[in-house]
């Protein structure tokens, strides 16, 4: 269950999210008044985050604008916080050769940037502006995109893209704990470009457009997730989409948009879905996969899918009783893609 849907929890949590809210809106004001310094460095930053917790495919989209400038032969590095790592300071995660570390020391979004991306460097540091410095005395990029940033003030950005999950509606618009929003909506006027996940799949799009041009005026991107490949867990052998047809599948996921997931097996049509959720970034112990593996067995399911994010969580030597699968999904820009490009390639 999402716990911001939670009404007489939301009541509870209202005086808490109250003082957060005057703490960020105090915060904000020290930058914006430059009472608190805003440093630069000799890259452009990209920075790519959102004003909610979890769940806006943010990965994603820097996986795909890092794709896209390496092609335009610009250098790129991707800088990330490293959320839930068992590390600290700056640690280069792959330098655009091989990888340098595993999914524990990096976090797992950093390792599933690296391992798919594999000629771009990715660093972590929970000091974005330091992360940045090792960033350009390391590879002097054209460009650092940064990941999950936009709160992280500190560091000068060339533009922000806030993104934002089409099916989210704003129904609660709340501060932390009450709600989810990080930031109140007035935020967006901090960004250069409104980048909308999910979009072929909202059904309240009009709402949500109405509610964000309360605030910005900046131009929208719109985009959408599509399936990519089926990849086979351990071998990693690439198997067709249509595998999953007319079959009966247990899907289980740690991640903060599970209802996205699920929608786009869904569109792979199989006969039946069983499910199993667990924690955004869950770390998964023997005793998960015994229930993976119990709900797969008492389901009689053909077949176990995933997401790549948490493929990168779990073991080398993982073995279930049914075949094991991740999903690559692909980035589809449906609207807004020149306008972005032709202000970014400067």
């Amino acid at each position: 269950m999402n716990i911001f849907k939670n009404k007489k929890l939301t009541l509870v949590l209202l005086p808490a999210s109250c003082i957060y809210r005057f703490v960020v809106f105090i915060r904000n004001k020290l930058y914006d008044w430059r009472w608190l310094k805003i440093r630069k460095i000799h890259s452009k930053v990209i920075c790519i985050g959102n004003l909610t917790v979890g769940g806006s495919g943010k990965s994603v989209i820097v996986g795909y604008l890092a794709n896209i400038l390496k092609k335009r032969r610009r250098k790129v590095v991707i800088l990330s916080r490293g959320y839930k790592r068992d590390s600290s300071g700056t640690v280069i995660v792959t330098n655009g050769k091989r990888l340098l570390t595993g999914s524990k020391k990096a976090g797992d979004e950093p390792y599933f940037l690296a391992r798919r991306l594999k000629t771009i460097p990715v660093i972590v540091d929970e000091d974005r502006y330091r992360g940045s410095l090792s960033a350009y005395l390391h590879f002097k990029p054209d460009y650092i995109l940064l990941d999950d940033g936009f709160q992280h003030r500190r560091l000068y950005r060339d533009w922000n893209i806030v993104t934002v999950n089409a099916l989210s509606a704003f129904y609660n618009r709340y501060l932390l704990p009450a709600g989810p929003f990080r930031e109140p909506l007035s935020a967006l006027k901090r960004a250069d470009f409104i980048w909308v996940t999910q979009f072929n799949r909202a059904k309240d799009w009009k709402r949500t457009k109405t509610i964000i041009r309360k605030f910005t005026d900046k131009p929208f991107i719109l985009s959408n997730y599509e399936p990519e490949k089926l990849i086979q867990i351990p071998s990693e052998r690439v198997i067709p989409l249509d595998f999953v047809f007319d079959k009966k599948i247990l899907i289980f996921s740690g991640i903060a948009n599970p209802e996205g997931f699920m929608t786009t097996i869904r569109a792979l049509q199989p006969s039946a879905i069983e499910t199993l959720e667990f924690p955004d970034h869950h770390e998964y112990k023997d005793h998960d996969f015994e229930a993976i593996d119990e709900k797969a067995k008492s389901s009689n399911v053909d077949i176990i899918i995933t997401t790549e994010k948490d493929f990168v969580r779990l073991p080398t030597d993982i073995r279930l009783s049914k075949p094991l699968f991740y999903l690559e999904i692909k980035l589809n820009i449906i609207e807004g893609e020149k306008r972005f490009w032709d202000a970014i390639l400067v």
